[in-house]
């Protein structure tokens, strides 16, 4: 999520890209298809997500405090020491 008042680093396009590969995921969770009916470009970029999604977690822990995503020992965002 963004913060208010502050703009993606990424090209607006790109983000509704983003947007579209999350909700069709969802979608997918309620109402598999097969794959070969998928754009080629969308399960690309389904794969693509998902092994993001996997490298995040990997490399980041939640706060024990607030939540807000870890890569170190201090939190960005509360200041917690973990």
């Amino acid at each position: 999520m963004r913060r208010a008042g502050r703009r993606s680093r990424n090209a607006y396009a790109f983000d509704l890209w983003i947007a579209h590969l999350a909700l069709l995921e969802q979608a997918l969770e309620v109402a598999p298809i097969p794959w070969q009916e998928l754009r080629a470009e969308e399960l690309d970029g389904l794969l693509l997500l998902r092994a993001a999604r996997e490298r995040f977690r990997r490399e980041y822990h939640p706060c024990a405090e607030c939540g807000a995503p870890v890569k170190g020992k201090i939190c960005p965002r509360c200041g917690a020491v973990r």
